[in-house]
């Protein structure tokens, strides 16, 4: 299998150079960075990664990071964050689910699935954020403020044709479950498969809740 990773990446000397190394057991690597002030594209380049640079938000660094990728040729292409929050040991995991779909959603809320190193008060945020999208969009699925997911590239290329003439309006983390509405609302057969999530101490910013909650209403 030809498999490209895709990590988005800002400000993650700490840990990208480490992940880069594990991700190429599975595949190619590409570093998708944006406005990083330490030296993460550096390390990643050290390590083994084409990195991409001068991206300003996490929607402008997956959908730069998927068109470098579809130029590979895949067969596979994964999406996934760059603090170790996801494990690159799950990648077979959500690699094998394609077997059967068209797109995987790495999930902390199906059978199997489960966050470590969170806070109780941010697990339940997670799982209300996902809850209440879900409510207004109507997709079915339980994990949709996801970021670590797998595509068969037709999909991800359909969608980028789509937004040719449709531009992608979230620029943050609403860009997750607003590209997973798109695909769905092509009727691409979309599954859930279990991950460990690691948390971060990163606080929560609510300008993110904000603007998540302005998309899903939008999208609904």
């Amino acid at each position: 299998m030809n498999t490209v990773i895709v990590i988005a990446a800002r400000n993650e000397a700490l840990t990208i150079g480490p992940l880069v190394s594990k991700c190429k057991k599975y595949g190619k690597v590409i570093v998708a960075e944006g406005g990083s002030i330490d030296w993460t594209a550096e390390l990643a380049i050290s390590h083994g990664a084409r990195v991409l640079t001068g991206l300003h938000c996490l929607r402008d660094a997956y959908l730069e990071g998927f068109r470098a990728a579809l130029e590979l040729g895949p067969t596979y292409i994964v999406q996934m964050d760059a603090g170790f929050s996801h494990s690159p040991d799950d990648i077979p995991t959500l690699l094998d689910g394609l077997k059967d779909a068209h797109m995987v959603i790495g999930s902390r809320f199906v059978p199997g699935g489960k966050m470590v190193n969170q806070p109780f008060r941010r697990e339940m945020l997670s799982w209300c954020g996902s809850w209440l999208v879900r409510q207004l969009t109507g997709m079915p699925y339980r994990d949709l403020t996801s970021g670590f997911k797998a595509y068969r590239p037709p999909v991800i290329q359909a969608v980028l044709d789509q937004a040719r003439d449709n531009p992608f309006r979230a620029r943050m983390y609403d860009f997750q479950f607003e590209f997973t509405h798109r695909v769905h609302k092509m009727s691409y057969w979309i599954k859930e498969a279990p991950i460990t999530y690691t948390g971060s101490p990163s606080r929560v910013n609510w300008r993110f809740i904000r603007a998540a909650l302005k998309t899903a209403w939008r999208l609904r």
